[in-house]
């Protein structure tokens, strides 16, 4: 029975795997600074549709009376950070736009590498250098006149701009490319085994991918369980290792199918039992999980997890007698509510470039 779960679990995650990564634009902005619908609309405009695989996510913020731009390109798994600020947020828009264009191009590894030297790509010939011109022809230049005090510099002419949508703006420099993104998660809901109905929770910390996570977490559950010959008071802790695949349906939602095992204890102690004691047995089970995420702010997830499960080795619970008063069903099913955090290693202020 569990091999057969094993092996529709990884038929599942492979086929998961396999669907390609719909393509994401994701713009929170003020409103004067346009939406996600008019970003990609921009991009289809200088490029074309959008591909698959490509992320471009924009955060725009109020900063020292200027518009400032966050604005994440991933490409597979590689990931870069740009940063923008301009005086009009609609420019912001457009610097946006021109760099998912450029993602989107044959040539959009040169977005995540250097280009080469300009030099290097002369040629292997040398370049000759001038021959110094004889000294009978150098003639010393003649003085600069001095400009008298009464009489301002000349100011620079700024060039000429059409438009709010030619405001300057300044761009920093990139930060290296990073991988994936560090989560955090926590887990409220029941398990049900057949024989006994338990709350459970779960704290987590994990490590995501464009396509794959992998993530590990305690996890508690507990009730009594009662029978005519008695009653225990059971408590299961467990390590509870998994992976997942991700598929992205839309911009904001994300769908995981999972395969994990939790590993712990079960202590129990008896109650209404005469020389009641606790006893302490091993607890495995192998699981597959489903789970639907929810992605209203890109360092926040919330969704539901519904998973089955199968215990390797029934843990039960008896009488010095040897008639039982517990044992755990074979198999069984919880749900879960998720709320998931998530950080990531080039995550910063737009104040600190």
């Amino acid at each position: 029975m569990i091999a057969a779960s094993v092996g529709v679990l990884l038929t599942a995650v492979l086929e998961s795997s396999a669907v390609p990564a719909e393509p994401m634009v994701r713009w929170e902005a003020p409103p004067e600074c346009g939406s996600a619908r008019e970003l990609q609309d921009r991009i289809g405009q200088q490029h074309g549709a959008l591909e698959s695989g490509i992320e471009i996510i924009g955060q725009v913020r109020r900063v020292d009376g200027l518009y400032a731009l966050e604005l994440e390109l991933v490409v597979g798994d590689e990931h870069q950070r740009r940063s923008f600020s301009a005086v009009d947020c609609r420019t912001l828009l457009e610097a946006a736009a021109l760099v998912g264009s450029a993602a989107l191009s044959p040539d959009t590894e040169t977005l995540l590498e250097p280009e080469p030297d300009a030099v290097s790509q002369l040629g292997s010939e040398p370049v000759p250098e001038p021959e110094p011109a004889p000294e009978a022809l150098l003639v010393p230049a003649p003085p600069v006149p001095r400009q008298s005090s009464d009489r301002p510099a000349p100011v620079p002419v700024p060039a000429s701009t059409e438009g709010p949508e030619s405001a300057p703006v300044a761009a920093s420099s990139s930060s290296r490319p990073r991988r994936g993104h560090w989560l955090v998660s926590a887990r409220t809901g029941v398990s049900d085994d057949g024989t006994l109905t338990t709350p459970r929770g779960s704290l987590g910390v994990g490590h995501a991918w464009q396509r794959w996570r992998v993530q590990t977490g305690i996890e508690v559950l507990g009730n009594r369980a009662r029978s005519p010959l008695g009653a225990v008071d059971l408590l299961v802790v467990a390590v509870d290792p998994r992976a997942c695949a991700v598929v992205r349906p839309r911009v904001n939602l994300e769908l995981l199918p999972c395969a994990g095992m939790a590993v712990g204890a079960a202590v129990g102690r008896g109650r209404d039992v005469p020389n009641a004691r606790a006893a302490v047995v091993p607890w495995t089970a192998a699981h597959v999980d489903f789970e639907l995420l929810v992605i209203p702010v890109r360092w926040l997830a919330v969704g539901v997890e519904l998973s089955n499960y199968a215990m390797l080795g029934r843990p039960r619970f008896a009488l010095s007698t040897g008639q039982t008063v517990y044992r755990a069903g074979t198999a069984g099913t919880r749900a879960s509510i998720v709320v998931e955090l998530r950080f990531s290693a080039t995550d910063r202020a737009v104040s600190g470039h």
